[in-house]
């Protein structure tokens, strides 16, 4: 799923000349947010009830 994701979002759209994003969720819980853009706003909720939200892909720690 996460690879399919980044191939289609990150590899392809951009040769198309375009950008984006896109949210993957997988039916076990796997998530990934790949986007060819230099940032996208996303949030997801942990198992644990914490709340994750990022912009960039390298943000660390998240929601600070």
């Amino acid at each position: 799923m996460a690879h399919a994701a980044y191939q289609v979002i990150v590899k392809r759209l951009p040769q198309l000349g375009g950008t984006g994003g896109a949210i993957a969720l997988g039916p076990d819980g796997a998530f990934d947010a790949p986007h060819s853009s230099p940032g996208m706003l996303h949030g997801y909720l942990k198992k644990d009830g914490a709340i994750v939200t990022r912009i960039f892909p390298d943000e660390s720690p998240a929601n600070s």
